[in-house]
């Protein structure tokens, strides 16, 4: 085999180095330090819908950050190495995805440059993360719930979340009442227009729920 030149080398490490910025550029930061069962949440970039889930919770929360759409579990697969997502999202219902293809979701926010963040849970709670994500694994398949009525048949995101850790003793997570917005306001019209092409008439105002931003905030108010 022919030795290289001194040129070719520095091509090749030239070549190398922008293969790595290029990657860098396209991939979101992995998350580090993480274990199953804990919890990651996106600002979403979906359009209209995602941007009325986060700023009803605001309001509803009188917080102005984070702004968040979607909550999924954290998984490692010990066969693949590989870190993996369980959510509830819609048309695929109780699924898997995995972390990277998750994160590819990201909308960056203002507050947040990877546009995601974690809860954590000590080493106190991590068999009951672990025990919430096990059921989770049991719901696999079940429907996405679209009119977000919370029920152990079909579910909404952080309704999972919630589900999940239900009958462990120590629920971090409580339902309020949901809250779409002022109805003449411009979320409340979008989400009036949401119920309406699903065929529901009442919006479920002030029916027990759980947001994201609900979820997020309430494990901070009990791990901090």
């Amino acid at each position: 085999m022919d030795k290289l030149s001194k040129a070719e080398f520095r091509w090749i490490d030239l070549s190398l180095l922008s293969v790595i910025l290029v990657l860098k550029l396209i991939l979101p930061a992995w998350p580090a330090d993480l274990h199953s069962g804990d919890l990651i949440f996106l600002d979403l970039d979906c359009g209209e819908i995602c941007d009325a889930i986060e700023d009803v919770t605001l309001e509803q929360f009188h917080v102005s950050a984070p702004r968040l759409s979607h909550v999924g579990v954290l998984s490692f697969d010990r066969d693949s190495r590989e870190w993996w997502v369980f959510e509830a999202w819609p048309q695929r219902g109780v699924s898997r995805i995995s972390l990277d293809r998750f994160l590819k979701r990201v909308k960056s926010g203002e507050d947040q440059k990877d546009g995601y963040y974690l809860v954590r849970f000590p080493a106190s709670l991590r068999s009951q993360a672990i025990e919430a994500l096990k059921r989770i694994r049991r719901y696999f398949g079940k429907p996405y719930d679209s009119a977000f009525v919370v029920n152990d048949s079909d579910f909404y995101c952080s309704e999972l979340v919630y589900q999940s850790w239900q009958g462990q003793g120590m629920n971090p997570f409580s339902l309020l009442p949901m809250y779409f917005g002022a109805p003449e306001s411009p979320q409340g019209r979008i989400w009036k227009e949401y119920f309406a092409d699903l065929k529901i008439s009442i919006i479920p105002e002030f029916l027990p729920g759980i947001s994201p931003l609900g979820i997020y905030l309430q494990a901070q108010a009990v791990l901090n």
